[in-house]
């Protein structure tokens, strides 16, 4: 088992401890208004970036906060997850002996965390507790970040490529979305989203630099917790 395997696991038990703690919490200061407010959201979820071609697709795990009042349509909320790596294999030259040289570069992306900020819109009265589908669209706005540069190899390795992986850190996400919140009941529901996210570095579109990351669709799927409370 890789160790980027190993500690895409370890995150995954870090959030789940962070999702029980917080759930502990909310048991024990339940009279506190950051846990009681009415429509507050909590949610624990799966993201899949669906990158395609010369990169592999980069799973991962998040959990959100935010609000949806069964009056108002608009509701948003913000997201911190941790998603694995993406391993790459392109084509591109480099110089040998005056001669121009195919060569195929491989990587693989260390992991990456994301801070994300999302509004939804509910395409349907959503103030009716019968009413269990509720589709909606989404715009979102957002931050990734990883630890270090992706490691790759290439031969021969005493040469310069033309075109070498990014050696920037983070990156910059919008994206637009639509999908589904399936109330299970009044208290707890299943969102699925599908959307199309860009990406963009201050290297974006130059040449010589391969992005690892690029503009992708992408798949969610969470558990939502609604807080009902007694106050505005």
């Amino acid at each position: 088992m890789s160790v980027e395997t190993l500690s895409f696991r370890k995150s995954i038990i870090l959030l789940l401890i962070i999702s029980v703690t917080s759930t502990a919490a909310m048991a024990q200061y339940r009279k506190s208004n950051i846990f009681t407010k009415s429509g507050r959201i909590y949610e624990m979820g799966m993201n899949y970036r669906i990158l395609g071609g010369e990169r592999s697709g980069s799973p991962g795990v998040y959990l959100s906060a935010g609000r949806s009042r069964g009056d108002r349509r608009i509701h948003h909320w913000f997201d911190m997850g941790i998603n694995a790596g993406t391993k790459y294999s392109y084509m591109t030259v480099t110089e040998v002996n005056g001669n121009r040289v195919p060569v195929n570069v491989t990587g693989k992306t260390g992991m990456d965390y994301s801070i994300n900020y999302t509004l939804g819109y509910f395409l349907a009265d959503n103030s009716y507790e019968e009413k269990v589908l509720l589709p909606f669209v989404s715009a979102s706005i957002g931050y990734s970040g990883r630890a270090r540069l992706s490691d790759y190899s290439y031969t021969p390795t005493s040469v310069m490529l033309e075109t070498a992986p990014s050696e920037e850190l983070a990156t910059l996400n919008a994206g637009l979305g639509a999908g589904f919140l399936y109330r299970l009941n009044e208290k707890i529901g299943i969102r699925v989203t599908g959307g199309y996210m860009t990406v963009n570095t201050s290297s974006t579109g130059y040449a010589g630099v391969y992005q690892e990351l690029i503009n992708h669709p992408y798949a969610q799927v969470a558990l939502r917790f609604n807080i009902i409370g007694n106050d505005d």
